[in-house]
């Protein structure tokens, strides 16, 4: 079951290359950039593979923040690029069955292409 999280921000290729260029510029560069690839390549990042990335064995939930915060910037970058400055507006939604952050078919082809990469896997 997901969780219900308001209306969705469908960035395009222009969008997403603004936020990738927002993530490159981070300090936070390569989790965020980590998080980005795994959206283009299937389209989800899960709370444990971040937890991975960053070098961390999961303990409890607390663990979680460290993707949430991550994302939130995304969410941020994208909101600000896109213009729609409503907080209940997302670019993922939040599967928390499988504690996963997913991004749709159009949203993924269109962060591919910012990425350089055809559209369709």
């Amino acid at each position: 079951m997901s969780q219900d999280i308001g209306e969705s921000i469908v960035p395009t290729k222009e969008q997403w290359s603004e936020v990738i260029r927002k993530a490159e510029a981070s300090t936070q560069s390569e989790k965020l950039m980590f998080i980005l690839r795994s959206w283009a390549n299937s389209q989800t990042v899960s709370w444990g593979s971040i937890n991975a990335f960053i070098g961390n064995i999961v303990e409890s939930d607390e663990d979680r923040k460290s993707g949430s915060t991550l994302i939130g910037n995304i969410t941020k970058w994208a909101s600000q690029i896109t213009g729609i400055q409503d907080t209940k507006c997302y670019c993922y939604y939040w599967d928390k069955n499988i504690g996963s952050w997913n991004i749709g078919y159009h949203k993924t082809f269109a962060l591919r292409q910012a990425f350089g990469k055809k559209g369709e896997l």
